[in-house]
């Protein structure tokens, strides 16, 4: 899979790619890490940031206390030691679907510690119902717990890098990852709906790989 999904880009859009997963890794560290007083517009960049919560993000500010909003928010400076803690508190909030919240502390663990932890969130494993991008690539069931998807992603990793390709921390897996899911999508519209319908209305699987991963007003911006 890693060399029909990394290879089909040249270094100049998977420098574009990796570019915009560091500008997002940035803009999360500057709210997360580098401000001790959070704003209400704080919380509408951060969730904003991600594509499991963005519709929710209304419902978000306004169904939790800015004392729990803060307490999930700051819980992540410290998640490159306790990741399930702040998996716990986002998890608990309200205004969205217990697992798009779960997705949001997962995605944001990743990003803040991008060397350290790889993207674990349900359209890369899906436990509910054992799809997902590396869900080809697992044997047996799909693995619920942060530390066993973990483990699981250090070895694609591990097998990416032994292929020749350089993961940029977890960069070039985010990227390998959303290139499979976004193919898999694309190839639902064109064996299904290839007449017209909805799905006709998708962008090409570049595009759309870049809005999974939530990078591509990042992108946008620099090119």
């Amino acid at each position: 899979m890693a060399g029909a999904t990394l290879g089909s880009l040249s270094q100049a859009e998977l420098d574009i790619f990796t570019g915009g997963l560091r500008s997002k890794s940035a803009k999360l560290l500057s709210i997360v890490k580098d401000r001790e007083e959070l704003t209400e517009g704080d919380f509408n960049t951060f969730f904003g940031s991600f594509l499991s919560a963005r519709r929710h993000t209304k419902e978000i500010l306004s169904g939790n206390s800015m004392e729990h909003l803060n307490a999930a928010l700051k819980s992540l400076r410290v998640s490159s030691i306790e990741p399930n803690v702040s998996i716990q508190r986002f998890s608990s909030l309200s205004g969205a679907p217990a697992g798009a919240l779960e997705d949001v502390a997962m995605e944001a663990v990743h990003f803040l510690n991008p060397d350290r932890f790889g993207l674990c969130t349900r359209w890369v494993f899906n436990p509910e119902n054992g799809k997902g991008a590396l869900s080809g690539a697992v044997r047996g069931e799909v693995p619920s717990g942060f530390t066993a998807r973990q483990a699981l992603l250090q070895e694609a990793r591990r097998v990416v890098e032994s292929a020749g390709y350089n993961t940029h921390g977890f960069y070039g897996l985010d990227v390998m990852c959303s290139l499979a899911y976004a193919g898999g999508i694309m190839g639902a519209k064109d064996s299904s709906m290839n007449s017209g319908g909805m799905e006709a209305l998708f962008p090409n699987s570049t595009v759309l790989a870049a809005m999974i991963l939530g990078i591509r007003r990042e992108i946008l911006a620099h090119t």
